[in-house]
This record gives structure tokens, sequence and C-alpha cells, in this order.
């Protein structure tokens, strides 16, 4: 059975990533060549509904324009207006949709992307609600139950559904703007798009008696993808991002969780991450010492989860050294930059302080080597 969950969820994930690289594809040969795509005439047909007014309290005054993408020379219409490079930034930094580019500065929502960008959707969620049904749901169904489940895993459990929800988030405005929604009008509807996803989530715990609804994980997965639509408009806070850590528990010699689980809440092999982009929050004239590359990082995770009343588990606090992967590594063609730029949601294993029942120096954390007695 996980054998076959695994495939499932391997399967649909690959789709996933083949159908956006197909969606980037155009863009990124367009700029590479640097010119534009001409598109034959005669495939061309105007369907443009422009300056359509949306709701303030919705895409924050935004106005629409569904714009075929093979419409504009024949409709004599420009081209939608992009943000500048200097406009679309990141912690100070260019950011990239998943074509390489900006988004457009304005709503206009293409036929052709939007259709690819929801096949992909759609075949995401389709992978993920398998693997959570087999991995959390199979045989345990009855009436709908809240149950807060706030103590388990020492509030990791908590920690995840931030993480989630924010990354969620991120995904969903990022394929937002691949449709051809503008930057504000993609961070509101990618929030709204993970969040939708975690209530389906949480619903169906409610039916499963094992679990309940848990407010606390709702409460958690709210405050992701708030946290998510916050960063937009106080940018300051996009020096401090959420990052997850997954590494098998039996590869660093911890318990691993005796029960079946999903990697999602598999909490002996996780450890969450808030990284702060030091370069940017030090005072100028230490920043200009410290390397651009380098951040810091607390982050929180538990061990030797689901041993109960056997073996209590243990928290674990870390402060550890981190990579800014923009700045890291090279550039390159357009969706090679994209993916850069979401690597920086894992947090790879760097030399730490892991505070907990021990402390203690880790040198690739939280892997542990031995010399002699002497352990690190």
């Amino acid at each position: 059975m996980a054998i076959s969950v695994f495939r499932n969820f391997a399967a649909t994930t690959l789709l996933a990533t083949i159908l956006l690289a197909v969606a980037a594809a155009p863009a990124c040969f367009a700029q590479a060549g640097g010119e534009s795509v001409q598109q034959d005439d005669s495939l061309s047909t105007s369907v443009v509904l422009a300056n359509v007014p949306v709701q303030a309290d919705t895409l924050a005054g935004d106005s629409i324009s569904i714009v075929h993408t093979h419409n504009l020379a024949a409709s004599g219409s420009a081209e939608p207006q992009t943000l500048s490079p200097e406009e679309f930034l990141y912690a100070g930094l260019q950011r990239y949709t998943i074509t390489g580019g900006q988004p457009y500065r304005e709503t206009s929502v293409g036929l052709v992307p939007t259709l690819i960008v929801g096949g992909t959707v759609a075949a995401a969620s389709i992978g993920l609600h398998i693997h959570q049904a087999n991995a959390w749901w199979a045989d345990q169904r009855g009436p709908f139950h809240v149950q807060d489940d706030w103590d388990y895993a020492l509030q990791a459990d908590k920690a995840g559904h931030f993480v989630a929800g924010y990354a969620l988030a991120y995904f969903g405005g990022e394929a937002m703007m691949t449709s051809g929604f503008s930057w504000e009008a993609a961070t509101w509807t990618g929030a709204a798009i993970g969040l939708a996803y975690h209530t389906y989530v949480e619903i169906e715990d409610g039916f499963a008696t094992n679990w309940g609804f848990s407010p606390s994980d709702m409460a958690s997965n709210t405050l992701g993808s708030v946290y998510y639509v916050l960063q937009y408009y106080v940018p300051e806070l996009q020096n401090y991002q959420p990052k997850w850590q997954f590494i098998p528990a039996k590869w660093s010699g911890e318990l691993p969780i005796p029960h079946a689980t999903a990697v999602f809440d598999d909490y002996a092999s996780s450890t969450f991450f808030l990284s702060v982009n030091m370069h940017r929050v030090l005072p100028d004239a230490v920043a200009e010492h410290w390397p651009a590359w380098l951040n810091l990082a607390v982050g929180y995770g538990v061990r030797e989860v689901g041993y109960e009343p056997d073996r209590l588990p243990t928290k674990r606090v870390v402060l550890a050294l981190d990579y800014n992967m923009v700045e890291l590594l090279p550039e390159g063609p357009g969706f090679w930059n994209w993916i850069r730029q979401s690597m920086n949601f894992i947090k790879l294993p760097s030399p730490a302080l892991e505070i907990g029942p021990v402390t203690r120096f880790r040198l690739m954390y939280p892997f542990e080597f031995s010399v002699s007695d002497f352990k690190f």
C-alpha cells in the first residue's frame, strides 16, 4: 500500500512539474532570444473584457482583462504591461515568476496558461488527496466532530501547519501569476487557494474517528497564509523566511515514528525554521562584512514521537547557519531562476547548536558525527 501511495504521489508531482515547465517554456525561449514570439494572426481570436471592476475586498481594487494569448496582434490591443525587475523584488533581490519574468501590472488572464495551470493544480490536488487519504483517513470514517490537538507532537504540528500554509499560498500565488494575475491579485488568490485546501483537509479530519477538526490546526494554517500576504504589504517581513527541513529519522540516528504517517506529519524527521537574512537586517557598517548568502535560522522540532507512555517526545530548539539560495546559486535561464528562488523553502544541513535534553554542537544538523567519544 505504501509503495502504491508513493508511486501515485510521485507520478502526480512529476506530471505537475512537466505541465508547469510546458507553460513556462514559450516565455523562457522568448526571453532567451531577447525578442517576443510572433504569433500567426490566422490563429487569433479576440476575446477581451477590459477594465472589468473587481470588488475592493477581494483583489484590492484591481481590474481584470481576460485576453486570449493569441489575440493581441490581431485585435490591435497593446501588450499588457509588466512590472520592471526593480519593482518585482523579494528581500531586496530580483524575484521571478515561473516563466522567469515579471508579472503583469494589471491582471490580464490568458486562456491557455490558465487551462494548463488549472490542470496542474487539479493533478497536484488529486495526488495529495490520494497520499493523505491512504495515510490518514483509510478505514476511519465517522460523524463529523471537533477535537483539538494542541499538544500533539509538542506543538511541532502547529509549526508544520504554519509553514505548510505559507508554502501553499506561495505556490498558489505563483500559479496565478503564470495565468496572468497581477502580483497583488495573485498574492490574495494564492493565499485563498492554500487556505481552501487546508480547510478541506481539516474537514476530512473532522470525519476521521481517530482525529477531528482541530481549531488550532486551522488557526496555524491561517497564520501561514496571512504571513504570506503580509510580506507583500510589509516588505521588511521578507527578511524572515519560513523553511522546512526533512531528513528521515533513521539517517540521523533518531527513532522513526512507530506508526504509519505521511511525509507532511513525520515530525521525527522534520525541523521547522525561520531563516533571517542577516545581510539586510544588520546595520550597514556590519552588513558590508557579512556574506550575502549566509543567513541565521532558528528552528524547532521534536524527536521520539509516538512512543508514549514508554518514551516521551523531546523538544529541540536549533540555532543554525543557513544559506540564501538566490545569493548562493548562479543565475541562469528563467525557469531555473524560479527554481533557485523556490529552493529557499528548504533548509539544508548546516552547522548548528542544538538545545534539547543534551545541548551540543552539530557539524551538519541533524546528522551526528563521532570521533572516539566526542560527538558532533
